[in-house]
This record gives C-alpha cells, sequence and structure tokens, in this order.
C-alpha cells in the first residue's frame, strides 16, 4: 500500500495556475506528483512522506483566487432569500371556521436556519486501486451505487470496470466527505496502477471543506391554538411534518444488493456479489 495526499485551493473556486514541483518529486518515498486541472495531490511510499510532500506543494503551487466574501451572519436570512430557491408545502393547515368557539386564536410563525457543518467524529478516508483496468475503491460512502455510477462517468469509465465496497469508517449525523476521499483516492491511484492508494484527510481539511446542511431562510409554521377537555392544542413542530411528508425516489438508482455474513460489508460491483466474495 502507497498513501496519498491532497493539496486544497486557498479558497473557494481558486484556480491553480502555475506549480514548480521539481524539488517535489525528489523528495524521499515520493511515487508521483498528479495535477489535472486545479486539482493537485501526491502519491508517497509512507504517510508523511506523503504529508510533506503535500506541505512542500502548497508552497510551489501558485493560484488564482476569487473574490467570494461570505455573508453577513447577521442579515443570514434575508441573503439567503436572494438565492435561487424552490418552496415546498409540507401541509396546509385547515382555516378555523367563523365564531369555532375551540379556537383562542391563529398564530403563525416565520423560522430560519443557518448553514450546518456535518462534522464526522474522525476525518474522511478512502482506499482505491487500478488493476488490469478496474477500479476498486474501498469507501464509507452512504450510496454505494450512486458513488460508482458518478465515479465511472468522472474517470471515463464503464460502470461495470468499478467496484465500490463499503467498509466501516468515520460517521456522520447528515453527510460527511466519504465520496470525495474516495474519488481523491481513485484520481491518485491511476498514476500508480496496481498499488493500493490510501487516502486520508486531515482535521484541517475537514472542516474546511466537508459538507453540510444548507440554510432554510423561510420555514413557516401556522395553526389553531385553543382548548378542548382541558388540554391545549398544540403546533406540530415543523421537523415532524418533514418527517411526516413524502419523499421522491430515485428512479434511475437500481436495488441495492446487500451481501450478509460475518463481518461481510455491501458491494456495489459489476459482478454477482456471491462471487466476489468467493475468491
Amino acid at each position: 500500500m502507497v498513501f496519498g495526499r491532497v493539496v486544497r485551493p486557498p479558497s473557494p473556486g481558486a484556480e491553480l495556475i502555475g506549480l514548480d514541483d521539481a524539488a517535489v518529486r525528489a523528495m524521499p518515498g515520493v511515487l508521483s506528483v498528479v495535477r489535472q486541472s486545479s486539482f493537485l495531490g501526491v502519491v508517497a511510499e509512507r504517510e508523511e512522506q506523503a504529508i510533506r510532500a503535500a506541505e512542500a506543494l502548497r508552497s510551489a503551487a501558485r493560484w488564482r483566487q476569487r473574490e467570494t466574501p461570505l455573508p453577513d451572519e447577521a442579515r443570514l436570512p434575508d441573503v439567503l432569500g436572494e438565492f435561487a430557491r424552490e418552496d415546498i408545502t409540507l401541509k396546509q393547515p385547515p382555516a378555523p371556521a367563523p365564531g369555532d368557539p375551540a379556537v383562542v386564536r391563529w398564530v403563525e410563525a416565520t423560522y430560519s436556519r443557518p448553514y450546518l457543518s456535518h462534522g464526522s467524529i474522525g476525518p474522511s478516508c478512502a482506499v482505491a486501486v487500478l488493476d488490469r483496468g478496474r477500479m476498486t475503491v474501498w469507501s464509507h460512502t452512504q450510496g454505494v451505487y450512486p458513488l460508482r455510477g458518478d465515479m465511472a462517468i468522472a474517470l471515463g469509465m464503464r460502470s461495470e470496470d468499478v467496484d465500490v465496497i463499503h467498509v466501516q469508517a468515520a460517521g456522520c449525523y447528515g453527510h460527511n466527505g466519504a465520496d470525495d476521499a474516495a474519488f481523491d483516492a481513485a484520481l491518485l491511484a491511476r498514476e500508480v496502477p496496481k498499488r493500493p492508494v490510501k487516502l486520508q484527510w486531515s482535521r484541517q481539511g475537514r472542516v474546511r471543506l466537508v459538507t453540510g446542511r444548507a440554510g432554510d431562510d423561510d420555514a413557516r409554521e401556522s395553526g389553531a391554538v385553543g382548548r378542548r377537555k382541558g388540554r391545549r392544542l398544540e403546533l406540530r413542530p415543523l421537523e415532524q411534518l418533514a418527517r411526516d411528508a413524502p419523499r421522491p425516489t430515485r428512479r434511475s438508482q437500481p436495488p441495492r444488493r446487500l451481501v450478509s455474513g460475518q463481518g461481510l460489508p455491501t458491494v456495489a460491483t459489476g459482478e454477482d456479489p456471491a462471487a466476489v466474495w468467493q475468491r
């Protein structure tokens, strides 16, 4: 096994415009410096060698940064309302009948929620190997089939030539960088065929780049408040309405095949799962 690290842009949307990597390629243990457009990474024999080489690459890279100012947090609800949006009615409460003695008053409330980081306990990680035209990736992805399909498109490969095997690793409450780490590992693995590449994000990289929950700018609740048989009628929380609402399904996603047994993970391959584990 060899080890990889990716050098991230200094800011969102920054473009890599120059790189003098001669000194990095000569560093101990370095097997390959990988550059594809603004993607920049390194593969080395040992993990500490990959870390040192990535730091040297960061100093050798020249970036064209874009002005991407963050919105004023105090004005975030107003700023979110300026973005492209989709309004979805989860439930339309009935209007109270005029003169209904059970209704004390009709209330409405509007809520906003900021962006929330889906912070994992541990950084995302993946292992990938390219062998005889077949890419195999071990990942803690939440969706082996969607990742397999997207990876095949991005790598210009047939989906049946990409295997994604789920393994236990850092979890999350939401969505973490597992899929992104898998892509990183695969891009590096193409440069060193038949050598499994382990790619692990750093703690700093996870905090900067991890995915998050989008903000909400216009979540409304409304309903009748009154008394019936001595009990107050409460509004249903918005989150409960969201859980009760019907959810769209991915018709393009094939049914998932689960390989169950003693410690056997889920597999998404172009082969029969049983045959994979018999090898």
